[in-house]
C-alpha cells in the first residue's frame, strides 16, 4: 500500500486559475505561515505511514464564506480530506510558542479523526506529537545529516542548519577549522512557506577569499539571492543550533 508522503494545512480552497487570491488564508496568514512549520515538525516525526492508502492528508479550514463543509473522504489518486477545527478568530493574538501549540494540537487531533475514519492505528500520530512537545515545539536541522563542505585552499569547513519557526525559515552556517569549533551566523532569514528545503538551498560552496556561500530564495515570491559568509561572522565559538534557538530572529516577517 502507498505511505503517506505530505501532511498539509490548509485554509479554504485553492485555485490554480490566473489572478486567484485566497482571501480566507490571507486574512488569517499568521496562522497560514506559522501552520508551515508546525506540520512539517509534525509529519518530520509522523514519517511514511501506511493510512489506507492515502498519500497526501489536507487538514481543512473550512471558510465560513463556502457552505460546503468538508467531508472525510481520500480520492481515487490518493488525497485524502479531513476537516480542521481551528480557532483562526484566537490565533491571530497568539505568537510564538502559544501559537504553535494551539496549531499542534488542531492538526493532532484532526490527524487522529481521520486515522479513526480509515479504520487506522492511532499510534505514530500519538508518538508523533509527543516527539513535537519533546522538541519543544523547535524546529531545526542540520542539511545533509550534517555534511561538512571543506575548503579546498584550508582547513576550514562548513555546515548549514535549518530553522523553520513560527515566523521565519532561516539558514544558519556553522564553522570549523579541522575539527575545531569556530561559531556559527545566520545567512539569511525569510518568511516561512510550505516548502521542500532541497529547493531552498542550491550550490553551497566556498569562494575566493575564503567565503562560504550559498543560493536561496526570499518567499513569498521565490526571488533568488546569493549569500555568503567568512571565518570572521562566525567567531563565537557557538553551534549553529544554539545560534538558530538563542538570538533573538534577525528580522521581523509577520507583514
Amino acid at each position: 500500500m502507498p505511505k503517506l508522503l505530505q501532511i498539509a494545512f490548509q485554509f479554504g480552497d485553492l485555485s490554480s486559475k490566473a489572478g486567484y487570491v485566497n482571501h480566507f488564508a490571507k486574512r488569517y496568514i499568521k496562522s497560514a505561515r506559522a501552520s508551515c512549520c508546525v506540520v512539517d515538525h509534525y509529519y518530520w516525526h509522523f514519517g511514511r505511514v501506511d493510512i489506507a492508502g492515502a498519500k497526501k492528508l489536507i487538514l481543512k479550514v473550512d471558510d465560513p464564506a463556502n457552505p460546503v463543509a468538508t467531508e472525510p473522504r481520500c480520492d481515487p489518486h490518493g488525497i485524502a480530506y479531513f476537516p480542521l477545527s481551528y480557532d483562526y478568530e484566537r490565533a491571530e493574538q497568539l505568537e510564538g510558542r502559544d501559537l504553535k501549540i494551539q496549531i499542534l494540537d488542531s492538526v493532532h487531533k484532526a490527524v487522529c479523526g481521520y486515522c479513526k475514519f480509515a479504520g487506522c492505528d492511532i499510534a505514530p500520530a500519538e508518538r508523533a506529537y509527543e516527539k513535537v512537545i519533546e522538541d519543544d515545539l523547535r524546529f531545526g536541522f542540520y542539511l545533509e545529516k550534517g555534511k561538512a563542505w571543506k575548503d579546498p585552499k584550508s582547513k576550514l569547513k562548513a555546515k548549514l542548519f535549518i530553522k523553520f519557526d513560527w515566523n521565519e525559515l532561516s539558514i544558519v552556517a556553522e564553522m570549523l577549522s579541522g575539527r575545531a569549533l569556530i561559531g556559527s551566523a545566520f545567512m539569511h532569514s525569510t518568511c516561512p512557506v510550505v516548502f521542500d528545503y532541497r529547493l531552498f538551498i542550491h550550490n553551497p560552496k566556498w569562494k575566493a577569499g575564503a567565503k562560504f556561500s550559498v543560493t536561496t530564495a526570499k518567499f513569498p515570491k521565490f526571488e533568488k539571492v546569493v549569500v555568503s559568509v567568512s571565518e570572521k561572522d562566525c567567531s563565537n565559538s557557538q553551534s549553529a543550533d544554539t545560534v538558530a534557538w538563542g538570538v533573538q530572529n534577525p528580522q521581523s516577517f509577520n507583514a
